[in-house]
């Protein structure tokens, strides 16, 4: 008898322990490296909601000259495309924060974004001075083909 209850307090502890597991998987985040931006992403969500129908944002990343393509598409019949250089500092309090360069002289960009939870499929960005702006974006594979060629056609 003694065996028995030794036995079910054994198996009682294990299970309670067995319950006791964190049900959220918790990911490991990449560092945020012009290697690890490399390639295409697109803007899904814009503050928790996704984008108006018709918009769109791509941006394709390329690690060797820390350069960017943009395409996008806001309020406007017409797809847009931007390009330039792209800086990555890492801020003591804030984390990493890109920044960036538009080409032929147009300027740096309007904000800085603060780059969190960069995954291999995913990353945020929220801008430095407006905490309350947070876009998602998913790595994707390229850009459309009919945008590109929008584009080329302007």
């Amino acid at each position: 008898m003694k065996t028995l209850f030794r036995i079910m307090t054994l198996f009682l502890t294990i299970f309670c322990f067995a319950g006791c597991d964190d049900d959220e998987e918790v990911l490991a985040t990449l560092d945020v490296t012009a290697a690890n931006l490399d390639g295409t992403w697109k803007l899904v969500e814009w503050n928790g909601a996704p984008l108006q129908e018709g918009s769109y944002c791509y941006i394709t990343f390329s690690r060797k000259d820390k350069t960017y393509k943009m395409y996008d598409k806001f309020s406007s019949m017409y797809s847009n495309l931007k390009t330039g250089s792209f800086e990555i500092e890492k801020e003591k309090d804030l984390g990493y924060v890109i920044s960036g360069n538009y080409d032929f002289g147009n300027g740096e960009w309007a904000n800085s974004y603060i780059v969190t939870n960069l995954l291999a499929t995913s990353m945020i960005w929220t801008i430095k001075d407006t905490p309350s702006d947070i876009q998602k974006f998913e790595r994707c594979d390229k850009v459309p083909e009919e945008i590109e060629n929008e584009v080329r056609d302007f």
